[in-house]
């Protein structure tokens, strides 16, 4: 269940030869169907749905009786979790990026982006490729990034994107990895 969009998922169950699985959303305070959102190639068992940051969602997926299947981890995010809002989101600003550098063997970093006008869905970018991205509060946000982005010395570019209806990319920010 999720509080903040007043909606709860559910997970199709497993049926032996069907390679999709659908994720139902319904309304918390009428129970009544939302949207669905079907995904193919799904073989094996799909299980443990989770919430996954402030707009996705995760379930993991396993070899099933019959051997069918791999294990992985399938993210979604996007309309079907977080619904689009009728009003335009603003586009966002970027301030600050703490720590405001690594060196090439720090492995993997968290980075808190600060700013105005982030909005849940909002993404941060390194070097234009999105980043597992956390949002704080509209004037917040924390990235991870992942060691593979650290290893050579050179200065990069952070950027922070909102969704739309509306939303945009703001300017971008430098990190320096020395």
């Amino acid at each position: 269940m999720d509080t903040a969009t007043n909606r709860i998922f559910f997970l199709s169950g497993n049926n032996y030869g069907v390679n999709s699985r659908i994720i139902s959303a319904f309304d918390t305070s009428r129970f009544t169907l939302l949207q669905t959102t079907e995904i193919d190639g799904l073989t094996g068992d799909a299980f443990d749905l989770i919430r996954w940051g402030s707009d996705g969602l995760a379930f993991r997926t396993a070899t099933d009786f019959w051997g069918n299947g791999t294990g992985r981890i399938v993210l979604l995010h996007g309309s079907a979790v977080l619904p689009r809002s009728a009003t335009p989101n603003p586009v966002p600003s970027v301030s600050q990026v703490t720590p405001s550098n690594a060196t090439t063997t720090s492995g993997n970093t968290w980075l808190t982006i600060v700013g105005s006008n982030f909005v849940p869905g909002s993404i941060a970018t390194w070097n234009g490729s999105p980043r597992s991205t956390v949002f704080v509060n509209a004037g917040q946000l924390r990235v991870a990034i992942p060691a593979s982005d650290l290893v050579t010395a050179q200065t990069n570019s952070i950027q922070v994107v909102n969704p739309t209806p509306g939303g945009g990319a703001s300017s971008t920010i430098t990190f320096p990895v020395n």
